[in-house]
């Protein structure tokens, strides 16, 4: 791109000559925020639940993770990404699914507990 006499070319700032002023397009890349955080949720032995959230931009790179392991999707988590929506399914409840899980996109974060009720020892 080209600008006005007496600027060079490929400046990322303004360029200030004595006669005139150059402005050249800059594109920040602004981080992706958390406008809804995760919120913790009860469920049942068996059962399925979901946590969700919202974030500020669409289309940036997303990873859930449990107790700090980062989780795959498959037959036990399910992800989903909708524009701005992210949302995480767990299926079959267990005991070992109560933890923290957490959505990471970029350096934010959002965490929430899922606990798992009916669990019952009998001896």
């Amino acid at each position: 791109m080209s600008c006005a006499r007496g600027c060079p070319e490929n400046v990322l700032l303004p360029y200030f000559t004595l006669y005139n002023i150059c402005f050249l397009p800059i594109h920040l890349e602004l981080a992706s925020l958390f406008i809804k955080e995760l919120q913790s949720v009860e469920a049942e032995v068996g059962s399925a639940a979901s946590l969700s959230c919202e974030l500020s931009k669409p289309g940036v790179s997303v990873l859930w993770k449990k107790d700090n392991l980062p989780l795959r999707a498959g037959e036990k988590y399910e992800m989903k990404q909708d524009g701005c929506f992210l949302q995480i399914n767990l299926k079959k409840l267990g005991s070992e699914d109560s933890g923290s899980y957490s959505c990471h996109v970029g350096n934010a974060e959002t965490s929430a507990r899922v606990q798992i009720k009916g669990v019952h020892l009998f001896f």
